[in-house]
């Protein structure tokens, strides 16, 4: 092997092992942090009704679902002489006969 595939590998091997490393040691934070977080949202939950500052929130929330309600979808790929040109290989699944209806029961 030449030496700059052997360069190539091991710089692949070190980002690996780091990928592998900061995946398991750095995961148990976001997990509590994730868990702080329910807890907030819970408890704005709860408050929603006696916080005035949940207005704003609420606003948001609304804004978000407005915009999703004026998205358009393009319908036209499903014209398309390749799309219409797709062909489904499924297979039909025959019934199979059940086992009995109590397989604990005595034979």
């Amino acid at each position: 092997m030449s030496k700059k595939l052997k360069i190539l590998i091991a710089v692949l091997v070190i980002l690996v092992i780091f990928f592998i490393y900061s995946l398991f040691f750095s995961g148990n934070n976001k997990k509590e942090n994730n868990l702080s977080v329910s807890n907030n949202v819970t408890q704005t939950a709860a408050t929603v009704k006696t916080d005035t500052n949940s207005f704003a929130e609420g606003q948001e929330v609304l804004d978000m679902l407005g915009s999703l309600k004026s998205l358009k979808i393009d319908t036209d790929f499903f014209n398309d002489k390749t799309f219409k040109s797709l062909v489904d290989f499924s297979i039909e699944i025959t019934p199979q006969p059940a086992g009995r209806s109590n397989p604990f029961s005595p034979i």
